[in-house]
């Protein structure tokens, strides 16, 4: 089984709002928090890859958690629907995807039958030394 033909990889999504599915599988996900507020809960982040091994990052804000924590689980498929596309970060960045999903209250997460989806668990990038040596004391992020 294919993902339906209404189901979008992440390279198909355009800045704005979103009402059309994405399946992915949930590689990791991690608590937000601000240091300088006390440890203040941010949010969730998400480390996302599609159908063609393309990674993503997604925000759940604090207030949107609950709605999702008890069925959030990582290696898990998803559809995911009806979520906001903008600007990926500057700053803390986990992918190279130009795009974020941001959760929002409209926005959908049913977990996906399994079968017949080949969907990575996890994403490695292997830099040479070349490569990270090159980033060194850039001030860029090293994803």
């Amino acid at each position: 089984m294919v993902a339906s033909a209404t189901s979008l990889v992440f390279d198909d999504l355009k800045k704005g709002f979103n009402k059309n599915e994405v399946l992915a599988r949930v590689v990791h996900f991690w608590e937000a928090r601000n240091i300088n507020k006390g440890g203040l809960l941010m949010g969730f982040e998400l480390f996302l890859i599609d159908r063609k091994g393309t990674t993503i990052h997604a925000f759940i804000p604090a207030n949107r958690i609950a709605c999702y924590e008890e069925d959030l689980k990582a290696g898990v498929i998803y559809k995911i629907k009806k979520f906001l596309v903008i600007d990926n970060k500057t700053s803390y960045k986990v992918t190279s995807h130009k795009f974020l999903i941001q959760f929002t209250q409209q926005t959908v997460l049913v977990p996906a039958d399994h079968a017949g989806h080949d969907i990575k668990r996890q994403n490695f990038r292997i830099r040479s030394y070349a490569e990270f040596n090159e980033a060194v004391n850039k001030n860029e992020d090293l994803y």
